[in-house]
């Protein structure tokens, strides 16, 4: 009864003083968490709160504080990356990077739509860098079908994306990356060599993320539960052989074979380029769609160069509104078929 007393005692002398200490915890503990929030989605904070982070590891002689620093830059470097990388890749493979510091690295799994990457932190902050985006990159690529997919083209693929990545956001690592982590996975298996650098021409061109990605994912994806599913990497080979000389045809200004155009396999595609500056007719690409259609792909890949990019989003828009024809994604061009900066293109379904 005395205890009973006693709190009643108390709330009635200091309840007030009591809830403002309260609701002032409340407040500073809702204003830290808006200010993490605003940390993590504008950029130039996240930088800001790097750039603190590192200043005060350099203050500090605890691991712990430069590991924290190394950890932060890290994620915003992969996550900064990715706002301009989602848009060449297909949606579903780019997650947020998150990062876990173990005794040796372990494999990634994904959590709430995050990338877990847990991995051994290194003394050389640049090598940290290096490992976590080339094991970021790939842990996203080819994430349902990775099993039917040869650890050659899964490496050269990671290999390529993370290069690109790197020579754009951290120019001054490029040689490192290319001496050292490049290197040591050739030496593990020589095959990557010859694909990554099939990969490094069709990415010149634009076609590595806007079509060979999207065709691999597709095709691995139909064929993975069925007998089409033992012959899925000699087909890689063929289709990336024949993006390469279609490729290359194009960027000579070389009358296209027909058989250069369409291809027929396992899984069947066509190119349509937006190509002409003469010809505005959206019509006139839509009704070249439907002959490629007529001829019994499965797939049809709009590319459009960066100088009629509007234009070309007029075609895409014409082509999903004829029947049989699916958009199934869009997606900016690292570099369009002619080698310039830019582009767009598409990726229909396409039912017979």
């Amino acid at each position: 009864m005395s205890i009973y007393i006693f709190i009643k005692d108390f709330f009635t002398a200091f309840g007030s003083y009591f809830y403002k200490i309260i609701g002032f915890l409340g407040f500073v503990v809702g204003f830290l968490f808006i200010i993490k929030q605003t940390i993590e989605v504008i950029p130039i904070l996240k930088k800001k709160w790097v750039n603190y982070l590192k200043w005060r590891a350099g203050k500090n002689e605890y691991k712990e504080y430069k590991k924290t620093a190394i950890k932060a830059d890290i994620e915003n470097v992969i996550n900064s990356i990715t706002s301009e990388i989602r848009k060449e890749i297909p949606k579903d493979w780019i997650k947020k990077a998150n990062i876990e510091w173990l005794e040796k690295s372990e494999d990634f799994q994904l959590e709430n739509n995050e990338i877990i990457m847990r991995i051994k932190p290194l003394e050389n902050e640049d090598d940290n860098v290096l490992n976590a985006t080339y094991s970021f990159f790939k842990s996203i690529i080819f994430p349902k079908v990775r099993s039917i997919i040869s650890d050659s083209i899964l490496e050269a693929s990671a290999l390529k994306i993370t290069h690109r990545v790197i020579d754009s956001e951290k120019p001054f690592l490029l040689n490192k990356f290319e001496e050292e982590t490049i290197e040591n996975v050739i030496k593990k298996n020589e095959v990557v060599a010859r694909y990554f650098g099939k990969l490094s021409a069709l990415d010149a061109r634009g076609f590595f993320t806007s079509f060979f990605i999207r065709e691999i994912d597709k095709l691995a994806h139909n064929v993975r539960m069925d007998e089409r599913r033992l012959k899925i990497n000699n087909e890689i080979d063929e289709i990336l052989d024949h993006a390469i000389s279609f490729s290359n045809s194009i960027f000579a200004n070389e009358k296209c074979k027909d058989d250069l155009w369409i291809r027929k396999g396992l899984n069947s595609y066509a190119f349509l380029l937006v190509a002409r500056e003469e010809n505005q007719n959206v019509n006139t690409y839509v009704e070249k769609a439907k002959m490629d259609k007529d001829m019994g792909i499965n797939r049809l890949y709009v590319i459009g160069r960066s100088e009629r990019a509007h234009f070309t989003r007029n075609v895409i828009r014409g082509i999903s509104k004829a029947k049989g024809f699916r958009l199934l994604d869009k997606c900016k061009l690292f570099h369009d078929y002619k080698g310039n900066v830019g582009g767009i293109g598409a990726m229909f379904d396409v039912n017979n």
